[in-house]
């Protein structure tokens, strides 16, 4: 009988919070161990997409409840995922976070570096959602292939340096609770069918333009990727994101495709509770960036 082989620890353990929007299944598959973040809610706490998910919290607002806030990743969760890696034969750590102009959850990673007990290097993405996603999974990629931890570094930097979003929001009930339009400007949009498209700029949204419907929001964001490439060198990499609106996300790729650009990637994604709640049902988009 042939002897079963065991497989050897990943000395380079990566750590990534939930608002990296991988599935459970991805998240075992590739190896990367998710902290949750909090979630306030209807006047109780969740972990993020362990004890409630986007569409939990989105059938709440649509019922008349408060729009919920989020709490980062506390130092001692981080510790504690650190203190995992090291007791399953790490040797390093990698933790790849949301922004930390928009969360305090970068703080608390490096905070809990203090203790940890073994070398961690916390990496910054500047993004969310998806950008956040697509870090997490080319940095799991290369370590599963092989890479060490100052390569990996370097093409994930890359990234990073050229990660854009475009999302065009198809209701603006979300955008008026959360203060960022008035309720006329919400109802007169409303009626009128208009369709903000926004970026992510620094601590928040930033308005990119206004369309009215659907069918203007993708060509509008068709142009803007293909501005993008023209200043970018290098591989675009594109991908899709929704708030329960996968068919728009969809009719996006397929514009683009159509349009000649060539891309890597393309998955179409949901995207999850810190985002979504903010921007509400119906949004869809585009996270892009380059590769050399």
């Amino acid at each position: 009988m042939t002897p079963q082989r065991t497989a050897a620890p990943r000395t380079l353990a990566i750590v990534a919070d939930s608002t990296c929007d991988l599935t459970a299944e991805e998240a075992r598959d590739l190896g990367v161990d998710i902290m949750p973040l909090h979630v306030e809610f209807q006047g109780k706490t969740y972990l993020d997409g362990v004890d409630i998910t986007t569409a939990d919290i989105l059938a709440g607002i649509a019922a008349g409840a408060d729009l919920p806030s989020t709490s980062q990743v506390t130092p001692d969760a981080f510790l504690g995922a650190f203190q995992k890696a090291a007791d399953a034969g790490a040797e390093q750590v990698l933790c790849i976070t949301l922004s930390s102009e928009l969360s305090g959850t970068y703080a608390s990673a490096c905070h809990a570096v203090e203790g940890a007990p073994l070398p961690v290097t916390v990496f910054d993405t500047r993004a969310t959602t998806a950008g956040h996603g697509d870090v997490v999974r080319k940095a799991a990629e290369l370590r599963n292939q092989g890479e060490d931890l100052t390569a990996i570094l370097t093409r994930i930097e890359s990234i990073r340096d050229t990660l854009k979003p475009l999302f065009a929001v198809t209701n603006l009930e979300h955008l008026r609770r959360g203060g960022r339009i008035g309720r006329a400007s919400a109802l007169l949009g409303s009626l009128l069918r208009m369709t903000p498209i926004l970026t992510h700029e620094g601590s928040g949204a930033v308005p990119v333009t206004t369309v009215r419907g659907t069918a203007a929001a993708i060509r509008e964001i068709v142009r803007h990727v293909r501005a993008f490439v023209s200043d970018h060198a290098g591989t675009l990499t594109l991908t899709f994101m929704h708030v329960q609106n996968a068919a728009s996300a969809e009719r996006l790729a397929q514009a683009l495709r159509d349009s000649g650009l060539t891309f890597a990637g393309g998955a179409v994604r949901a995207i999850g509770t810190s985002v979504a709640t903010h921007v509400g049902p119906g949004t869809f988009g585009v996270y892009m960036h380059t590769e050399p």
